[in-house]
């Protein structure tokens, strides 16, 4: 059986920090942003967050931390995420918890980390779900408590936020903070396969390769396991030369 592989890392994590109505006069830079024209992107975007608008604050909090249109800094990424998570910014709450899980541009601090999580899940923010499902299952800055992981994932799960998916596929796989159900882990990796999530694939396969909540079919274990190679997916090409021969 395939085992857990997805981390609490940023590069996961990319996530759509836009999450409200663009305000008047931030139409163009949106539009540039998601273009990937960021110079012009940062133009709208650069006064708008400095008079205090919360979606420009974590879009230009997001530009720092991935190094658009201006030198990647992590200490200004959590700066303009600071100052939109206070506003109550679910996607830069998130985004401030990842910088202070890695201690990039913050100190490290776990427990402030999942004070974050928690403000944005609350939020509905299916990602920062995710994030708290991730901290509870791994016990970081929180008690380790697979039944609350569990809830949560199922929460950013139902919002169909891949990460969940998959994640909720394998406590149901391995029987953690629920009954094992091989079958519900089955349902929830087709999910993800259907979202096309390299790892579900390879965990689907994994499933139909043992027969565990599906009849045992080699061929279909072996298409997925291809389905996953073919997108760049490392496991899932070593399984298929190291297992099959391919």
């Amino acid at each position: 059986m395939v085992s857990h592989r997805i981390s609490l890392l940023p590069a996961l994590l990319l996530m759509a920090l836009w999450t409200g109505p663009v305000h008047a006069g931030l139409e163009e830079a949106a539009a540039a942003y998601y273009r990937g024209d960021y110079a012009v992107a940062l133009e709208g975007i650069l006064p708008a967050a400095k008079e205090g608008d919360l979606e420009a604050q974590a879009i230009l909090g997001l530009m720092y931390d991935r190094g658009q249109g201006v030198a990647r800094d992590d200490a200004q990424a959590v700066f303009w995420y600071r100052k939109a998570a206070t506003q109550g910014h679910a996607g830069a709450q998130n985004a401030l918890g990842l910088k202070y899980t890695n201690g990039e541009g913050v100190a490290k601090d776990d427990a402030k980390a999942v004070t974050l999580f928690r403000k944005a899940a609350e939020q509905e923010y299916a990602v920062a779900q995710y994030s708290l499902g991730y901290v509870y299952e791994h016990g970081r800055g929180v008690a380790k408590d697979e039944a609350q992981a569990v809830l949560w994932y199922r929460k950013g799960a139902q919002q169909e936020n891949v990460q969940a998916i998959v994640a909720l596929g394998y406590m149901y796989a391995v029987g953690r903070g629920v009954a094992k159900d091989y079958a519900q882990a089955v349902f929830w990796y087709r999910k993800g396969v259907e979202l096309g999530d390299t790892s579900a694939m390879v965990a689907l396969g994994s499933m139909y390769e043992d027969g565990l909540g599906v009849a045992k079919d080699e061929e279909k274990a072996i298409d997925l396991y291809f389905r996953a190679a073919e997108l760049g997916d490392l496991f899932a090409q070593d399984i298929l030369e190291y297992e099959f021969g391919y």
